[in-house]
């Protein structure tokens, strides 16, 4: 098994090329799949978190996921609370979902957003990372999100840098140019991690 992570900031491109790889049929794990579930599924989860928040936090037996999100940016101890709840139990879910394919040659891909814990608790064998312009980004954000400006720019200023990110990459894609761009490159990428 060869496991590739596919990192970057916000915006940066990592879900759209995680799509791209799966469409060539490689198989593909995406870790903020794994905190949505967690959010609208786990009942211990639910639990910690009403009793942190209060009831508000919590809608018709679904975390209110603008209201955690507004916690989690105005306060970074509530943010690391929240991480030491939420990053174990997806890597745990990784750990468990890539265990079948450890014996085999498959290329495994990652969209992981948690690269500094994945290459503690796994043997990543090559990390991606995506860079784009800030500008691009935040109009990526908005365009999908309508999040304010401000919000947008809370939640960049709390995530891990370019610059740190650049420190884990193997392979550093710039990705500011078309879909159609994009999907070139993915195929080059693909290419080469197979040969590899």
């Amino acid at each position: 098994m060869k496991l590739v992570a596919l990192a970057g900031a916000i915006a940066s491109g990592k879900s759209t090329a995680l799509n791209l790889v799966k469409r060539k049929g490689f198989v593909c794990f995406d870790l903020d799949r794994y905190n949505r579930q967690l959010l609208e599924s786990d009942r211990e989860v639910s639990q910690l978190i009403k009793d942190r928040y209060g009831e508000s936090s919590v809608v018709n037996n679904r975390i209110n996921r603008e209201r955690l999100r507004s916690i989690i940016y105005q306060k970074s101890e509530e943010k690391h609370w929240l991480e030491s709840v939420m990053h174990p139990r997806i890597m745990t879910s990784l750990a468990r979902d890539i265990a079948p394919y450890q014996e085999t040659n498959e290329v495994l891909f990652v969209e992981i957003p948690l690269i500094s814990q994945a290459m503690n608790q796994f043997n990543v064998d090559q990390v991606c990372v995506f860079e784009c312009v800030s500008e691009k980004r935040v109009q990526r954000i908005i365009d999908r999100s309508g999040w304010s400006l401000g919000e947008i720019t809370d939640i960049i200023d709390k995530q891990m840098s370019e610059q740190e990110l650049r420190g884990y990459a193997d392979i550093l894609i710039f990705n500011e140019s078309s879909l159609s761009d994009l999907s070139k490159t993915v195929d080059w990428l693909c290419d080469a991690l197979v040969r590899d």
